[in-house]
């Protein structure tokens, strides 16, 4: 189950062993499938699993380098999961779900708490910011947006699960008859590489505000702001095993592990069709409901009647923001055909006057694709 790679493509690089921060040795480029060797006096932090609490290793020390997609340069190492590591991490959830406060807890103290985590990620919102540039190559200004997206994500669901009503039925027998909305359990959130913290935000808060625990696996390329939103729960109080972290691959691995847990509850997944198909497969086999968003394309229309600017603009924005790696993306565009010519002008122009260079720069508009899809 990886996240939008395609049937065929070798392993990435992995590592083999765990080494903590102060002992973060670097990697160099190397040809894909292969392990870079290593080079010495290059410190590179340390991003564990977040289980029950706590930042760990892997339980096999297994780690993989966390590669810059506009340098080709390893920046990060990442703890390797793998099935052991997925069951560890949906024990401390069930544990936390069966025995610990948090789906007890009256909707005003979750609240309090999930707005406490988004004024921590406030504070925090430049190296959040920095975390998706580095992992994906996004610029540095659509991911300062993407932060801003997704602390409005934690806001909005923890006032929504406390706003929220059920509905009265109406029955001849006199019985009162009504519905209410209840957490169920372990939930098992798998997002995307290509918005990496807007997306997962996006999974998990609503979860979360509804009393559910929750074991998120962010793709194996982007991991980095999984883990700070999990260091950050902590700080902000969240019981221990309400929010787990999993880092590592899809099949034969913690991927595939949290699919097939029969302690999972639910399953939400945003990625490619194939991937989305074999969960809905695996889900089957324990009758675990799933919530799939998988890739599709999207197309603009632009009628002669259109505002033309604001009309390309957009058509602009739609296929070139985030290098065009969005599951939306404006991939088709149809004008009518009186205005083609006017419009295939002016859409040109604007795409040619598009800022290209490094992803740190806050000036430029496009940057760096994630090399490995």
């Amino acid at each position: 189950i990886r996240g939008g790679q395609p049937a065929g493509w070798p392993p990435r690089p992995v590592g083999t062993a765990f080494w903590p921060p102060e002992r973060a040795r670097g990697f160099r480029s190397a040809p894909h499938g292969t392990m870079p060797p290593t080079r010495e006096g290059a410190d590179m932090e340390f991003y564990g699993h977040i289980i029950d609490g706590q930042e760990v290793p892997s339980l096999d020390g297994a780690t993989m380098p966390d590669i810059d997609p506009y340098t080709r340069e390893p920046w990060a190492t990442i703890a390797l999961g793998g099935k052991a590591d997925a069951d560890r991490a949906v024990a401390a959830a069930k544990k936390a779900f069966d025995t610990g406060p948090w789906p007890r807890m009256g909707y005003e103290k979750r609240q309090q708490l999930m707005h406490r985590l988004a004024d921590l990620m406030e504070q925090n919102a430049d190296e959040l910011a920095m975390a998706d540039t580095r992992d994906m190559g996004k610029p540095i200004t659509q991911s300062r947006h993407d932060v801003a997206r997704s602390i409005l994500n934690v806001r909005f669901f923890a006032d929504h699960a406390r706003m929220s009503t059920g509905d009265a039925l109406p029955m001849d027998t006199g019985h009162h008859a009504y519905t209410r909305w209840e957490p169920v359990g372990v939930i098992a959130a798998i997002s995307p590489w290509n918005f990496p913290l807007m997306l997962g935000t996006w999974k998990v808060m609503p979860a979360l505000a509804w009393g559910n625990t929750v074991v998120w696996k962010p793709a194996e390329d982007t991991p980095v702001s999984a883990t700070i939103i999990g260091r950050l729960a902590i700080e902000a109080g969240f019981p221990h095993g309400v929010l787990n972290i999993v880092h590592g691959y899809g099949p034969d691995s913690a991927g595939s592990a949290l699919t097939e847990n029969p302690d999972v509850e639910r399953i939400t997944f945003t990625g490619e069709s194939g991937t989305g198909k074999i969960i809905s497969a695996v889900a089957a086999r324990n009758l675990t409901p799933v919530s799939l968003e998988l890739g599709g394309k999207g197309a603009n229309i632009v009628f002669d009647d259109a505002d033309i600017d604001n009309a390309v603009h957009w058509a602009v924005e739609a296929i070139f923001r985030n290098a065009g790696q969005v599951c939306l993306a404006g991939s088709r565009l149809y004008v009518q055909r009186g205005i083609y010519e006017d419009f295939m002008v002016r859409y040109k122009a604007a795409a040619e006057a598009l800022v290209i260079g490094a992803p740190k720069d806050p000036a430029p508009q496009f940057s760096a694709a994630l090399a490995s899809h």
